[in-house]
């Protein structure tokens, strides 16, 4: 068949072969399956002089049956080797998801253990909590503020993390130094 673009940039056109780029106003000639036809037409792009070829997939797919069971309902049917590989899938999915919900009970009992952990550490220390804060000044530095107030030099990200990660009396220390 001989397939003309019509536009002003390239088209493609899905072809026998393989895909195939059609200049502005060029015309080749490739076979194309029948199944192509409707987007063909449907963008406007082309001037298609030809048949089509008919397609060897359409002729190999098996046939979808309508059955009516006992109670009038309709169904489809589907050929058994088809039905046994969905089944498969469904029993997969449904053991990841069984392991995918233990690990997440896993996840919750460590959290819940974290959370244990840090109530006692808050109630060894009296429950105190830092009288600083630390902010960042400007873009990858930080500073440790009492109230308002910074007082200490800018550090950089990690250098604020540890600060944050020490006691009360160990950020005493680490200011009065």
């Amino acid at each position: 068949m001989k397939i003309t673009n019509t536009q002003k940039g390239p088209r493609g056109v899905n072809a026998v072969s393989g895909p195939v780029l059609i200049e502005p106003n060029e015309t080749v000639e490739i076979d194309v399956y029948a199944r192509e036809k409707d987007h063909l037409e449907a963008s406007r792009w082309f001037e298609i002089e030809g048949s089509y070829k008919d397609d060897p997939e359409a002729a190999a797919a098996p046939t979808q049956v309508t059955l009516t069971n006992s109670d009038g309902k309709d169904g489809v049917y589907i050929p058994a080797s088809e039905f046994n590989a969905m089944r498969q899938g469904f029993e997969q999915q449904a053991s990841d998801i069984s392991t995918l919900r233990g690990e997440n009970d896993d996840l919750k009992r460590q959290l819940a253990e974290r959370d244990a952990d840090l109530a006692k550490l808050r109630s060894v220390s009296g429950g105190a909590s830092s009288a600083y804060t630390v902010k960042e000044t400007s873009p990858g530095w930080f500073g440790i503020f009492e109230g308002e107030k910074q007082i200490g030099k800018n550090m950089r990200e990690g250098d604020a993390e540890a600060f944050k990660g020490m006691s009360p009396e160990e950020q005493k220390a680490y200011l009065a130094e």
